[in-house]
């Protein structure tokens, strides 16, 4: 026995206008997605460039006062990878025994919201920690009339980016020297994943 649904004439419209609503919904997912993961590499590139820019800030005082904590964080000669729970509370003008040692006036240099905040690191927008690396070596760093000049421009920070795969600056990682136009897929295929960034810190070795 074959059993038949009717449906009314205001019913078969409501219909079609929900498939055609969904299928409308299924084409524009994607871009509202893509829209969506680009507005936050924006929001990751601004946020390292604020961070930059607090250490500038930081650095410039520390060099008034002759650069000593400047020098408590990044040691002199030295270069590697930094969690930034190390130094965050400093740039935040923490009120602990440790920040207040280096940043005695407990100056405020950045502001983060605490749900940015997960066991001491900076999260980018993705919840995962920033990377930062730094580079004092004699050779990199310059003096003038015996002053040490600003290392700014040996400081690194990065973001995996939407995919959450370390590229070291390649692919969609979201980086501090570089543009996102500099990134390119072509390198990543030919298995140049970061060369270009690691050969930053191999000259005057050996």
């Amino acid at each position: 026995m074959k059993i038949k649904i009717f449906f009314t004439k205001s019913a078969r419209k409501l219909i079609i206008f929900i498939m055609i609503a969904l299928g409308v919904l299924f084409l524009l997912w994607p871009i509202c997605s893509e829209r969506e993961e680009y507005g936050k590499s924006g929001k990751a590139q601004s946020e390292i460039n604020s961070f930059l820019t607090a250490l500038i800030a930081f650095e410039l005082i520390s060099y008034s006062k002759g650069g000593e904590s400047l020098e408590q964080l990044f040691p002199r000669n030295m270069m590697g990878s930094m969690s930034t729970s190390v130094f965050l509370p400093v740039l935040m003008g923490a009120n602990t025994p440790e920040a207040a040692a280096i940043n005695s006036e407990q100056k405020v240099f950045i502001n983060i919201h605490a749900n940015r905040i997960k066991n001491g690191e900076f999260l980018d927008p993705w919840g995962r920690p920033y990377y930062f690396f730094f580079d004092t070596r004699d050779n990199v760093v310059k003096t003038y009339n015996g002053k040490t000049t600003s290392i700014f421009g040996n400081f690194y920070m990065w973001s995996n980016g939407p995919n959450g795969i370390n590229e070291w600056g390649e692919g969609d990682d979201i980086c501090s020297w570089k543009s996102p136009h500099e990134k390119t897929w072509w390198r990543v295929f030919l298995g140049w994943t970061g060369k270009k960034f690691l050969d930053n810190f191999t000259k005057g070795e050996g």
